[in-house]
């Protein structure tokens, strides 16, 4: 299993060498598992004989962790360490990090070492003190929020983003809705299309893709996104 496969954008002596490790472990039908935080279509940078490889496979969106999977996640690395923590302290963690493993990793790790440091006994008013350094401790942002804070910069209806309409401002507009609740909420592919009127996955990963793309040369659409994020 590899972790953030992207990260081989650009990297073509490390693109080659896994190129053919790729190729000896298919050829021994070995499992491969690769993560990545978008659809193989979409890594830019990454030669075509590779991305040819990985969608060869089962492409899935997993999407975030939903609080019992995090809960079980808790559990698996506490136990890895050796170590266990009181219910309501999973819970509170659990709740705390509507992230990914990474921030839920980090909060349990903090958890667990004040543990150690107070003897093994920790309170969940010392696990809150703790999770008040993470940016991911404050109240979740709910998708309607992301979807007012597009509107109102854009001065349009919310029943705009959901409908067929194919004026500028507003196809921007609903791009730009889709692209902040899959790169800021993290939210599944199916579920974003359903948030927007009901499009398939394939135009929501388009839209994703598209404003990536854009937004790495115009500084303008840069900054209008920065502001609506600032709204929300």
């Amino acid at each position: 299993m590899i972790d953030d496969i992207q990260f081989l954008a650009g990297k073509e002596s490390t693109q080659d060498e896994f190129f053919y490790t790729f190729n000896e472990l298919s050829l021994l039908k070995k499992q491969i598992v690769l993560v990545s935080d978008k659809h193989p279509s979409g890594l830019g940078k990454i030669k075509e004989r590779l991305i040819s490889r990985f969608l060869g496979g089962m492409c899935v969106d997993i999407g975030l962790p939903d609080i019992e999977m995090r809960k079980a996640m808790i559990e698996v690395k506490c136990q890895a360490r050796g170590v266990s923590l009181p219910e309501e302290i999973s819970q509170f963690i659990a709740e705390s990090c509507p992230g990914g493993a990474r921030e839920l990793e980090g909060l349990l790790i903090s958890a667990l070492s004040l543990s150690r440091l107070s003897g093994g006994k920790i309170s969940l008013d010392d696990v809150k003190k703790v999770s008040s350094n993470f940016a991911n401790s404050k109240e979740a942002i709910l998708p309607e929020n992301v979807a007012r804070a597009v509107c109102e910069h854009f001065k349009i209806p919310a029943s705009d983003l959901a409908g067929p309409s194919r004026k500028a401002d507003i196809v921007l507009a609903r791009q730009i809705l889709i692209y902040l609740l899959r790169k800021d909420l993290g939210l599944p592919l199916v579920r974003i299309g359903v948030l927007v009127g009901g499009r398939d996955h394939s135009t929501v990963i388009h839209s994703v893709e598209k404003l990536e793309k854009q937004i790495d040369t115009d500084r303008r659409l840069k900054d209008e996104i920065l502001r609506i994020r600032s709204a929300f």
